[in-house]
């Protein structure tokens, strides 16, 4: 029954019914400078992350108190997977992806992924690999040692507009 949801100008709402009442989180860290929060994930420690404009990263044991976090990159961010016990992946814009294996105190690590189409969102595969999709139909995957594999466009395609925008293993 409880769910934080963030979105545009650092909205932040957070209910304990599934939706029935919500209420803004009071983050000013995360939510005084009215940037885009576009993307949130939850971490294999519990704790949850957001992602979004100007490299604004915050996580949070609950949902109520954030700590800002310091990423090595001023554009934007659109999506954040979980990694490893503590860590995530963070992707954005112009190609950037980063990861750290520890969002507490690690240092965020850019991946090479050779594009500079911006990254959306992606998903976790049961192997504990990462896929990243994006601009231009992109699709990375990240394997469990962090190394990038980017993976071929479809012939069909080459040349077509078209972006992924997210995914989900099933």
């Amino acid at each position: 029954q409880k769910v934080l949801a963030v979105g545009a100008f650092g909205l932040m709402e957070i209910t304990d019914d599934g939706g029935l009442h919500r209420n803004k989180v009071d983050a000013p860290d995360m939510v005084n400078d009215k940037l885009h929060l576009n993307g949130i994930t939850r971490l294999a420690d519990g704790q949850l992350l957001v992602v979004g404009e100007n490299s604004l990263a915050g996580v949070s044991a609950d949902g109520l108190h954030w700590q800002r976090l310091t990423l090595p990159y001023d554009g934007s961010l659109f999506g954040a997977l979980p990694w490893g016990d503590h860590g995530a992946i963070a992707s954005g814009l112009r190609g950037n992806i980063f990861m750290t294996a520890d969002v507490h105190g690690g240092q965020w690590q850019p991946i090479e992924v050779a594009t500079t189409n911006s990254f959306f969102g992606g998903f976790k595969l049961p192997s504990g690999e990462a896929v990243i999709v994006g601009g231009d139909s992109r699709v990375v995957r990240i394997d469990t040692s962090g190394k990038s594999h980017v993976m071929p466009s479809n012939p069909d395609k080459v040349g077509q507009p078209g972006s992924l925008a997210a995914g989900i293993f099933y």
